[in-house]
């Protein structure tokens, strides 16, 4: 349901021949897990490549053409979900996210707004800009999985996502605790908000986000979380 939603938009907004890249499908859904909120997903090309030489040794291993957009007959979602799979075991982006679940037994997977694949925010944010219609099905489509995952808890890890999540969902501040709360659909899920404890991911402010996290983690572990009225 996810990825023929994410192919619709695609189809609507990005001609095969603007050589955008094909979009980041959805994995199996893993309800209850732990949603790790990013922007978009970034697009490194020599980890990607080395996935396919890895891989797919005997096949294409140009990473730009493989993931090129060519339409909606295109079928490389399992393909994607593999390299995704290889990203969260080998790049850095998700070495934080491995350091807080190590000695978690939580589930966990990364959901970002925009399935759009972009190396630089910048070009996320131009994209958006020139395509509206884009962006608003694509924060309806994030708004969708959010509802059929139904995470356990939420980890918001970009202080742009923070500033959407703020002014998208209703959001409470739990005072006792040092948490969020967020309204999503019917429910409060308990949620971290990176610019709640640090403001940028520097050495020492990482060290303390880390541990804050593995505390917020395994509280949620033991079942210590009582939503708002």
């Amino acid at each position: 349901m996810l990825n023929e939603q994410l192919k619709s938009i695609w189809t609507e907004c990005f001609d095969p021949k603007s050589q955008v890249l094909a979009p980041l499908y959805f994995d199996d859904i893993i309800s209850g897990g732990v949603a790790c909120v990013g922007m978009n997903p970034s697009f490194d090309e020599r980890t990607i490549n080395r996935f396919l030489r890895e891989f797919r040794p005997n096949k294409n291993s140009n990473a730009r053409q493989l993931f090129s957009w060519t339409g909606p007959d295109q079928d490389i979602s399992s393909l994607c979900i593999e390299e995704q799979m290889y990203a969260k075991r080998t790049i850095q982006y998700y070495q934080f996210h491995r350091e807080i679940f190590e000695s978690s037994n939580l589930p966990w997977y990364q959901l970002d707004l925009y399935r759009y694949r972009a190396s630089k925010q910048l070009e996320m944010d131009e994209v958006c800009k020139a395509n509206p219609h884009f962006s608003k099905k694509s924060l309806e489509l994030f708004n969708d999985a959010l509802r059929i995952y139904q995470p356990k808890a939420i980890l918001v890890l970009n202080a742009a996502v923070v500033r959407k999540f703020e002014s998208t969902y209703e959001c409470k501040y739990d005072e006792d605790h040092g948490h969020h709360w967020v309204r999503i659909s019917y429910r409060w899920v308990p949620a971290v908000f990176s610019g709640q404890i640090v403001r940028s991911m520097a050495t020492p402010n990482r060290t303390l986000f880390s541990w804050y996290c593995k505390q917020f983690l395994a509280r949620l572990e033991n079942g210590d979380f009582t939503p708002p009225e």
